[in-house]
Order: structure tokens, then C-alpha cells, then sequence
């Protein structure tokens, strides 16, 4: 199949511009990877969405998923005037133009926390947030449209979403993300950031708070977005030559010819599937002894650094006087796929280090897979003894 036309790489291409939507909205041209996960069909029905799922022990009787979920909402507001990437969209011009990245400033306080509330779901389910992610995905199949960059489910097993809370409870804090926005270690910086938002509004002696005044001066978040790539990059585009261009096109080739062929076959999305192993000593075990298929040494502990949760979300969440609200016990990672890809993944957190395996289960059957994945785990325990 032939490409559509691909903008020369210029930086100036891909800078934030007033946008037409308004005159408190700028937009620019998606660029690199935010460019091919942006096609806007398979972008639509959910490819490459990521999710995180953070299960928290509550420590504060009482509260409720209702009152979660609000407080979510205030800190989603104030890390938008900080990071407003946060409350941008995307447009496409045709379905095979790479998208526009909007971003449109809220006119008060009101409108930007009525949007950070349009965010945040609360479940009373039996379900864990994994489970819930699963039927997320299912669903991004059956009615297709665009994901904002993230949106976040409360999620308990308790009769009503206004239910009381015991103390000790599990709260499973669900992040669906848009790929387009983010990639793995900008997403685990946001979970953290909103969870420490949340345990601010909480004081000694008013557990229950879920109200916060606002008082940013909006407008002026505009100049917090995210410097373009090329420009924070000082790429020297003078200096590609014909070879970027041919990998260029081969590598957007084949990712064309990859989506094609799942569209025409409907197959059914991804989704992580409970192959999950507790490793508690990889850790170590990666950084004396890297692996080592040949005989170069690698630095595996650079590798999978996006992978140490807890360089980015805190083991505890605290109030603002310092008390204990919630104990984070895990994060644990899923993405849909709609094409071929496997996508194996090891997180660390707490000391605990966990593989799991994604994969399209219209392409692989789900034996092969957690063969797989136990195969990789024989092979990493291998070097252990």
C-alpha cells in the first residue's frame, strides 16, 4: 500500500500554534511515535492503550468511592494548570493524517473542575481494576471513538459507590491512557503526582474533605505545555539524509500493512491475562549478573528502568499533616493490542518484581502465552542459582 504524504521534519512544523477552535487554544502536529499511534481508526478502537492500575489499603474510616473520586477530580485540576497536557485532545484532518494536538484553556475554576470530574468514574463492582480494564478494552472494540489522555476509575467491591469504607479496604485506582500522550514513565510520574494530590486535601481532624478552592489564574497554564521534540531535542534535521527517510517509510509501512490486516480479519483486542509471577530477587539478580546472550555486557538495570515503579508512585500516600491515608500495595500494568504484538512486561515495586504478557488473543492462544511467559521465567531463574 502506498504512504500517505509525510511532512518534512522541520522543526517549525511541529510547533504549538493558535488553533481555530478559539483564541484560548493553541494546537500543533503530532510528531514520532505520537504521529503512527495516532492513526485515527486504530487510535479510536483502543490500540496501544495503557493502563494502570494502582491498588491502595485505605487507612481513613469512612470515606467513600464517591469521596474518592472527588478528590481525584481537585487534584486532576490542579496538575492540569501545571502539566495541561493533561487536558488536551486530538483532530484529525482525513483518517490518514496524523493528528493535531489541541489544547484549549478553561475559562474558571468551575468549567476546568466540571472537566476533571467528566474524568473520574467510581465502580462498585466485584471485579479488581484489571478485570474492569479488560471490559474497557472489549468495549473501545464495539463503539470505536477517541480517549482523552487519561481517565480514571475508582474501583471497590462494596455494595453502592457512596458506601463506607472499613478500614483496611482495598480501593483499585484504574488509569486508562491514550498512548498518543504518554508513554511508560510519564504515566507512572502522573499516577504518583495524582495520588500525593489526593492525600493533600486530607488534614488532621477533616478526613472527609473533598472540596478544595481554586484559584488559578488560567490562561497562563498555556505557557506550561510541553516544548515541542524537535526543539527540546536540538535535533540537527539538516543532518538525515536519504537513509532516515527510506527506514523511515519502511518502518510506517509496515505498521500500515500490521493495522490493515486486523481491521479486515476483526480480531479481538488484547488482554493481560492473569500470568503473573512474583520474582522477589530478580531485582539483584539483574544488576550482578546482566544477561548476556553474547558476549557483550549490558546494562540491564538502564534497560528496565522504566519499570521500577517506585522511582515514580510512593509506597504510602500521606495527608497534609502527615498522617497515613493510604498504603499503596501494587501497580500493575495492561495494554490492548489489536495486531500481532506481544508485549512482555516486568515491573518492580516494593521489592517485588512481576512479568506479565499482553497479546492479542485472536493471534495467540492463551496456553502458548503463559508457555511463554514460563518459559522467560525458567530462563531468568536459571541464572539465580
Amino acid at each position: 500500500m502506498s504512504l500517505p504524504p509525510l511532512p518534512r521534519l522541520e522543526p517549525a512544523k511541529f510547533r504549538w500554534y493558535p488553533s481555530p477552535d478559539g483564541p484560548s487554544s493553541v494546537r500543533r502536529l503530532a510528531v514520532g511515535t505520537e504521529a503512527w499511534v495516532g492513526l485515527r481508526e486504530p487510535n479510536s478502537r483502543g490500540q496501544y492503550d495503557n493502563y494502570l492500575n494502582t491498588s491502595l489499603r485505605v487507612h481513613v474510616p469512612g470515606i467513600s468511592l464517591e469521596t474518592i473520586a472527588l478528590q481525584i477530580s481537585n487534584a486532576l485540576v490542579n496538575i492540569r494548570f501545571q502539566h495541561p497536557e493533561v487536558g488536551c485532545s486530538v483532530t484529525w484532518a482525513t483518517d490518514q493524517d496524523p493528528p493535531f494536538i489541541v489544547y484549549n484553556s478553561p475559562s474558571s475554576d468551575e468549567v476546568a473542575l466540571n472537566w476533571g470530574r467528566g474524568l473520574v468514574s467510581s465502580i462498585a463492582t466485584d471485579k479488581t481494576g484489571l478485570e474492569v480494564a479488560a471490559e474497557l478494552s472489549e468495549a473501545r472494540q464495539e463503539k470505536p471513538e477517541p480517549l482523552p489522555p487519561v481517565k480514571v476509575y475508582v474501583v471497590a467491591q462494596v455494595p453502592e459507590t457512596g458506601t463506607p469504607l472499613e478500614n483496611g479496604a482495598r480501593v483499585d485506582v484504574l488509569c486508562a491512557f491514550n498512548h498518543i500522550h504518554w508513554d511508560s514513565i510519564s504515566s507512572r510520574i502522573f499516577v504518583g503526582d495524582l495520588l500525593r494530590g489526593v492525600g493533600q486535601q486530607f488534614n488532621a481532624g477533616d478526613q472527609n474533605l473533598a472540596n478544595s478552592p481554586f484559584h488559578h489564574p488560567w490562561g497562563k497554564e498555556i505557557a506550561n505545555l510541553n516544548e515541542p521534540v524537535l526543539d527540546a531535542c536540538k535535533t540537527n534535521v539538516d543532518a538525515l539524509g536519504e537513509d532516515y527517510d527510506k527506514a523511515r517509510d519502511d518502518f510506517i509501512t509496515e505498521l500500515l500493512r500490521s493495522a490493515r490486516g486486523f481491521w479486515h480479519q476483526r480480531l479481538r483486542p488484547s488482554h493481560r491475562q492473569a500470568f503473573r509471577y512474583e520474582v522477589p530477587n530478580t531485582d539483584s539478580l539483574h544488576r550482578n549478573n546482566p544477561w548476556c546472550i553474547s558476549n557483550t555486557s549490558y546494562n540491564v538495570k538502564a534497560f528496565v528502568s522504566d519499570g521500577i515503579v517506585d522511582n515514580y508512585i510512593p509506597g504510602d500516600v500521606f495527608g497534609s499533616s502527615n498522617e497515613q491515608i493510604y498504603t499503596v500495595e501494587s501497580c500493575n500494568f495492561h495494554l490492548t493490542t489489536c495486531s500481532s504484538d506481544v508485549l512482555v512486561r516486568m515491573d518492580s515495586f516494593k521489592g517485588q518484581t512481576s512479568l506479565s504478557v499482553c497479546f492479542n488473543n485472536g493471534r495467540l492462544d492463551e496456553n502458548l502465552a503463559k508457555a511463554f511467559l514460563d518459559a522467560i521465567v525458567d530462563f531468568m531463574m536459571a541464572f539465580a542459582t
